[in-house]
């Protein structure tokens, strides 16, 4: 998950170092959530904490490490672990900020631009590529920050051993997607080619009657360890 990720902050430094940033985290969709960056930088390695959504109930507090380059001005931040957070989410569920900052302007409007990535800290087992359909143009919330709201959506995934057909529920978007195996155990080099029925399983997991196909994207997922391509896609009527 790639963001684009705009601080704005009010800047206090102290003998030790220590250096706090206030600002804002804005998605694709124009979600915003409040972000504060608490960093002790030591020549040129980072320690120190941030958090997200403070005053709220997802506020969550969160370790952080990195390093930053004097010479260039960047600074490349990593939540590590959670110390405490609000939300009634699972922590299992929660992703953790790679980001990427540089300092842009003088030192009175001084400001941070980059991006941030969003990792999982786990042992979970991950498609190499799916193809997501989206259904209408009514977006519904994905039930946790940093993840934007999204349209109904099939996610199709060719499986090791999971059984073909199966619908999982993911952890975002629990109301409106399914995650649906289409393939499985294929021998390594084999072209898969699959149907998937996309008006009567809409019709099947939600009681009502799909909307019109309002975009697709193919999903590729760098925590996998497997590599897989997509060489024909036909929508029939």
């Amino acid at each position: 998950m790639k963001k684009i990720l705009i601080i704005t902050f009010l800047f206090f430094q102290s003998q030790l170092n220590a250096e706090e940033y206030v600002g804002s985290i804005i998605l694709s969709d124009s979600t915003i959530y409040t972000f504060e960056l608490n960093l002790i930088i030591n020549k040129e390695n980072i320690t120190g904490y941030s958090i997200t959504n403070y005053g709220t109930s997802s506020e969550t507090k969160s370790s952080i490490e990195g390093t930053f380059d004097k010479t260039k001005n960047e600074y490349v931040i990593i939540e590590k672990q959670i110390i405490y957070t609000k939300s009634k989410e699972s922590i299992k569920n929660f992703c953790h900020l790679r980001i990427d900052l540089s300092e842009k302007g003088s030192y009175k409007s001084k400001r941070l631009e980059g991006e941030f990535i969003g990792y999982y800290d786990n042992n979970k087992k991950y498609s190499a590529i799916s193809l997501n359909i989206a259904f209408g143009r009514e977006k519904f919330s994905s039930g946790f920050p940093f993840v934007p709201s999204a349209p109904y959506f099939f996610s199709l995934f060719p499986g090791e051993k999971e059984p073909m057909g199966k619908f999982y529920k993911y952890k975002y978007w629990k109301n409106t997607s399914r995650h649906v195996c289409v393939s499985q155990g294929i021998t390594e080099g084999e072209l898969i080619t699959t149907e998937f029925n996309l008006k009567d399983n809409f019709t099947k997991i939600w009681n009502k009657n799909m909307p019109t196909i309002s975009g697709f994207l193919i999903a590729i997922n760098s925590n996998a360890k497997s590599k897989a391509f997509i060489q024909k896609i036909l929508f029939l009527r």
